[in-house]
């Protein structure tokens, strides 16, 4: 067996041995439904419009065995230091009696990585419902420990009989993206920079509410770089609301319902929104008559504390 490591091209047979490898692996998404993910061609599309990032691939008798990403990237936290950290993706590992074998060779060469790019601190997001969560195979000898830092909820929201243009949401130039989204999430900790361009079909289209700003969100998507299947084989199409982040769930919910009309727009039934849990429930009454589907999902984190209960503001659209 052996560790290969791509940061930039992947060769196009290794595209499609990785394409058939992803099939096997489902996720929960609501009620009795799931899907597994397609990065499609170009798989690292997805994983550099974060950041800085490294695939790693198990290989064996020219079998993909098992797959991991980490992402450097900047990460801002509550008391509005700035850092770098890994965001730890995209693992997985096939059934078989290779299976602890191949988690200790892509942990130690994502560790090596890392190292070299100066250590510091990580993170992972997993959709709750997954069978094994970052505690069960970190520690030990294998990649730094990680524990559950924060919880988070991401709506999956249909497009309805959409509204009229709320006249105090207006499209903003996308070089203002974080500079907006850093002032409405001051208090909380969120990553920093990336490209939605390099993911998104659509252009992306950043909105904000009111003035001064009091939500603010990027309609965009993924399907460069990462689609969604269903059972069947089918697509599910979905826009995202990324860079989300607002003042009340009223006017939160105001935005999520302009984005639904840029969705729309752009061709997608339905649109993708993560907050962090503790605003869930409010936001959730504001969209209730849109009846939005739940699930939970749970930050991981390394050397990156809770911060005392602070807010981890995730964009759906690099989950």
């Amino acid at each position: 067996m052996e560790v290969l490591c791509f940061q930039h091209e992947v060769p196009s047979g290794l595209e499609l041995a990785l394409r058939e490898f992803e099939e096997q692996f489902s996720y929960p998404l609501g009620e009795g439904e799931s899907f597994h993910v397609s990065h499609g061609g170009g798989y690292l599309n997805f994983f550099r419009a974060m950041g800085q990032a490294s695939l790693f691939v198990a290989m064996g008798r020219e079998k993909v065995l098992g797959t991991l990403v980490g992402v450097r990237r900047p990460m801002r936290l509550a008391d509005g230091q700035m850092i770098s950290a890994t965001y730890v993706c995209d693992l997985k590992v096939a059934s078989g009696g290779l299976r602890g074998r191949v988690l200790l060779s892509l942990g130690r060469a994502l560790e090596e990585v890392w190292r070299e790019s100066g250590g510091g601190p990580g993170y992972g997001v997993v959709m709750q419902g997954t069978s094994q969560a970052p505690t069960a195979y970190t520690g030990r000898g294998l990649l730094p420990g990680f524990t559950n830092v924060a919880d988070l909820v991401i709506f999956r929201v249909p497009v309805r009989e959409v509204e009229a243009l709320d006249e105090e949401v207006r499209v903003v130039d996308l070089a203002e993206a974080q500079r907006i989204f850093i002032e409405l999430t001051v208090s909380g900790i969120v990553p920093i920079g990336g490209m939605p361009s390099s993911r998104s079909t659509m252009i992306p289209v950043p909105l904000v509410l009111g003035d001064p700003v009091r939500a603010y969100g990027v309609v965009e998507d993924t399907r460069l770089g990462k689609r969604l299947v269903v059972n069947g084989g089918r697509e599910m199409k979905a826009a995202h609301l990324s860079h989300f982040a607002f003042r009340s769930a009223e006017e939160g919910s105001r935005l999520v319902r302009a984005a639904l009309s840029e969705a729309e727009r752009a061709g997608f039934p339905a649109l993708f929104v993560c907050v962090p849990a503790a605003r869930a429930h409010a936001l959730q009454k504001c969209l209730a008559d849109l009846e939005p589907t739940v699930a939970p999902a749970t930050v991981y984190g390394h050397n990156i504390g809770s911060d005392g209960g602070a807010e981890w503001w995730v964009h759906s659209s690099e989950i």
